[in-house]
């Protein structure tokens, strides 16, 4: 009598011995010495030398590089990232996770834990500088949750008092046009940034602006009304980027007392106008969604103006 033992993984090799206690005893050397051959040991190595890398080599092929390489930079600050790649486990994410909670807000938490679960999962899968991802869904340390969706819209007092404070200003008047053209359109910041700086990208004729590059990685034509070709102008051109949208967007926001604004928030100001015009399907195509259930995010029509319709 023998007892025939076959280890997992590297071709599967096997052996047979007398005892079972032999057999059991080999099996788990061999699969200790193909699992240590195939992750090799964790190098000697700090967290922040991985976000390291990273940010170097990884972030560069993402659209959002320059987000990603400044919030590493911002990370590169925390505890954490002294540590050693094998003190790395669910309890050192615990403890980042509930220092990060005293400073900003879970979502803000949340969109960190994906950064730093995503340089752990290259760690692991093609680096080997990781036996596992301790940000992983199974690794034990638990996401906080996120903050509720913005539910809010632009009204046409905020479009006023926004105007008033903006009137001999170039630059405030430049952000509000882009701001109410957002509004016509649905369009990210981003996109309508991008059609300022190519022009051509919009055919006057046809009233349809194309964005070869969108945030779910698709092609979108977006559909234009008259009072978007108006307020995109003859030029085409904002004078803007993004960062200086952004900036002056918040300096004109405060300014007129409305700090509770974002300029995403055209987003969903879009969106809930454009329902009363657009078949759902039709809106969601224009607004590049795919999921209906992200639509239903956006739409913040009151219960107010829903009523007067029944």
């Amino acid at each position: 009598t023998s007892w025939r033992a076959t280890a997992k993984g590297g071709g599967r090799p096997s052996a047979s011995f007398a005892a079972k206690a032999d057999a059991y005893a080999w099996a788990a050397r061999t699969e200790a010495g193909i699992l240590s051959g195939k992750q090799g040991s964790i190098p000697d190595k700090t967290f922040g030398e991985l976000l390291e890398r990273y940010a170097r080599e990884v972030s560069p092929t993402k659209k959002g590089e320059l987000w990603e390489q400044s919030r590493i930079a911002l990370l590169q600050r925390d505890p954490i990232a002294q540590l050693k790649l094998k003190d790395l486990d669910s309890k050192a994410v615990a403890l980042w996770r509930d220092r990060r909670l005293t400073t900003i807000k879970g979502a803000s938490v949340r969109r960190e834990w994906t950064l730093l679960g995503s340089a752990c999962s290259v760690a692991v899968g093609e680096w080997h500088w990781l036996r596992e991802n301790p940000f992983g869904k199974d690794a034990g340390a638990k996401r906080p949750k996120g903050s509720p969706h913005r539910t809010e819209v632009i009204t046409e007092a905020d479009l006023a008092a926004l105007d008033f404070h903006s009137l001999g200003n170039p630059i405030y008047e430049r952000v509000l046009r882009c701001a109410r053209f957002a509004i016509e359109t649905a369009m990210r910041a981003g996109e309508v940034m991008y059609l300022g700086e190519h022009p051509e990208q919009v055919d006057v004729t046809t009233r349809v602006a194309h964005l070869p590059d969108t945030k779910n990685g698709q092609a979108r034509d977006v559909p234009l009304s008259a009072e978007a070709i108006r307020l995109r102008g003859d030029s085409g051109g904002w004078g803007l980027d993004s960062v200086s949208l952004d900036a002056h967007w918040r300096a004109l926001r405060d300014k007129a007392g409305l700090q509770r604004l974002h300029f995403h928030d055209t987003r969903h100001t879009a969106i809930t106008r454009l329902a009363k015009k657009l078949q759902i399907l039709d809106l969601a195509r224009m607004a590049g969604i795919t999921d209906l259930k992200i639509l239903m995010v956006y739409y913040n029509e009151s219960a107010a103006d829903i009523a007067l319709k029944l």
